[in-house]
Order: C-alpha cells, then sequence, then structure tokens
C-alpha cells in the first residue's frame, strides 16, 4: 500500500513538471512580510511613504488598504482621490498596488491601512499603520498660511456638518470638545 501511494505521488510530481506546474506551497515559497510597514505623524502640508518588504515565489503583488472608520473593515484603495466615510477626499494616493504607498494632499484626518501581499501560495496582511497629522498651525483651518475669519467660517460649517475634518482633537468624533478646542487656537492665532 505505501509503495503505491509512493508511486502515486511520483506520477503526480512527474505529470506537474511536465506540464511545467510548479506548486508554490509544496516548495516553501509562500509570500511572507519581512520588514513591516511604520506608523507615521507627517505635516498636513507634507507626504507619507509606508513601503514593506515581502518575499516567497513569484509573482507577488501588493494592493494597500484603508480602514473604514464606521465598520472598521478594510477596503482596497487605488491610485488617485482616496475617500473618507463621509465620502470626502482624504488625499491622492500613488502606488496603492506597489509595496510602496506614497499618499499627498491630506485633508488631516488620521487614518489607519494596512498592505496584503499575495503569491499563488497565500496571501498575507501587513501590520496596520496609522497616519496622523501635525498641523503647522491648528486654527488655519483652510491650510493658506493666515488666520482669518474665512477659517473660523470653514470650520463651523465642517463642525455643523458633522464632517471628520472638524474633529480638532482627533480622537475620530466630532463633538464640542472639538469646537472648544478650536475656538481656543483660533483665539490664539498661530
Amino acid at each position: 500500500m505505501r509503495f503505491d501511494l509512493i508511486r502515486v505521488r511520483s506520477f503526480a510530481a512527474a505529470l506537474a513538471a511536465t506540464l511545467g506546474i510548479l506548486s508554490t506551497a509544496a516548495s516553501g515559497q509562500c509570500v511572507s512580510i519581512t520588514t513591516q510597514p511604520e506608523s507615521q505623524t507627517v505635516d498636513v502640508t507634507s507626504f507619507a511613504v509606508f513601503s514593506l518588504t515581502a518575499t516567497g515565489g513569484d509573482p507577488i503583488t501588493y494592493h494597500w488598504q484603508q480602514q473604514d472608520l464606521f465598520t472598521f473593515d478594510f477596503v482596497d484603495i487605488d491610485d488617485g482621490d482616496v475617500y473618507d466615510p463621509f465620502g470626502n477626499v482624504f488625499c491622492t494616493a500613488t502606488g496603492a498596488t506597489t509595496n510602496e504607498l506614497t499618499l499627498t494632499d491630506f485633508t488631516g484626518v488620521a487614518q489607519v491601512f494596512r498592505c496584503v501581499a499575495t503569491n499563488p501560495c497565500r496571501h498575507v496582511e501587513s501590520s496596520e499603520v496609522t497616519l496622523t497629522f501635525i498641523q503647522p498651525c491648528p486654527s488655519d483651518f483652510d491650510h493658506d498660511g493666515f488666520v482669518t475669519g474665512d477659517d473660523f467660517d470653514a470650520y463651523v460649517f465642517a463642525f455643523a456638518e458633522g464632517d471628520l475634518i472638524a474633529d480638532f482633537d482627533l480622537d475620530g468624533f466630532v463633538t464640542g470638545d472639538d469646537f472648544d478646542g478650536y475656538v481656543l487656537a483660533f483665539e490664539g492665532g498661530c
């Protein structure tokens, strides 16, 4: 019985080799992430780059994902505009299907990202990374370099709409504490 099992396995391996079918799983070349991306805190006028290193049998594909702030599910992002849960543009992405994601043109709401690396053997998820922001001047709401009544009006409008861009304390919620914090910052100037 053992002899027949060995012959069957040998026949299957010979057939696979003849047809050019190589099993990545059998050869031990499943994808794994050897260098994880790291969380970043950047100025809203700057940019962020997340990268990872993955090894394993080719081909390895990548897809970056963003966490939905309401459901906590991760959704794929594509190059171009990346949206917040309210449908507002959060930033612009390049490299969404590579091992290096670059984000620019922020609106200033903290977000969580991860990357899924895949090869024929399996897929693995990177560690989750958080992108947070340092605003050059917290009361300069429209980021034009000046603190004016336009900043205050824009903040009040965003706050009244419940837009996460009005989440001044970056806790994921728009509350009276955000409004109070913004008013204190506005009164203090920069």
